[in-house]
């Protein structure tokens, strides 16, 4: 059967010239050039595999994925989890001269590298500042949640309720009290909670005093 000469126009065409037109639904599709794909619907192109295994390292695992290359080197993008909850999105790079590095994007929004380890994102960096009459440090902790450090001045009498500038998750350790003047008296601090504590000064009058706490926040 001869080559069709115009594709436009309703020819025969035979087995080998139409296998290398037309893309085979079996796959192993070698296509050459721009591939333009328009869709209707929200999804141009769609990737699935039955029971798709975490990236392990090479690139042989059943994980949906696509490739770019460029020169010596390819990144591959792999859809990885049997679970929704545990999915993730790999991006893995591979270079003649930079070897392998993986970035792995997690549905919980982490981000991890293979050459760097976590990100650590604005909101899990430490911070300090000031707070009314001294300071504060919120320091992460493995686990989530971060150690939240503060001193501050206040002026107090025996029995007086004192309310933590910045307010805890839970009750913090016991606060750490000392004069801030040269007075010889007596301090204490009972019933602590997350929002304050009250201090018991062994003595009649006013004192300016400060405090030094750290207890947990969640955010």
């Amino acid at each position: 059967m001869p080559t069709p000469t115009d594709y436009t126009q309703k020819q025969a065409i035979g087995a080998a010239d139409a296998d290398a037109r037309y893309a085979r639904l079996t796959g192993d599709n070698a296509l050459k050039g721009v591939q333009t794909v328009v869709s209707s619907t929200r999804y141009a192109v769609a990737f699935a595999a039955l029971n798709p295994t975490a990236f392990d390292g090479t690139n042989n695992n059943p994980s949906p994925s696509v490739e770019l290359g460029a020169g010596s080197l390819s990144a591959r993008l792999y859809t990885q989890g049997i679970t929704e909850a545990t999915s993730q999105l790999a991006l893995v790079f591979n270079g003649s001269s930079i070897g392998q590095t993986v970035i792995t994007f997690g549905v919980d929004g982490s981000l991890t590298t293979s050459g760097k380890g976590a990100v650590a994102f604005t909101s899990q960096l430490p911070t300090a500042g000031a707070l009314s009459g001294g300071y504060y440090k919120k320091i992460p902790i493995s686990g989530g949640g971060f150690l939240l450090t503060q001193m501050f001045l206040v002026t107090v009498s025996n029995t007086s309720r004192v309310s933590f500038p910045l307010a805890y998750s839970t009750a913090p350790a016991s606060p750490q009290l000392s004069l801030a003047s040269n007075n010889d008296v007596d301090l204490a601090s009972s019933s602590v909670d997350a929002a304050g504590f009250t201090v018991t000064v062994v003595s009649s009058g006013s004192f300016l005093i400060s405090v030094y706490v750290e207890g947990i926040v969640q955010a």
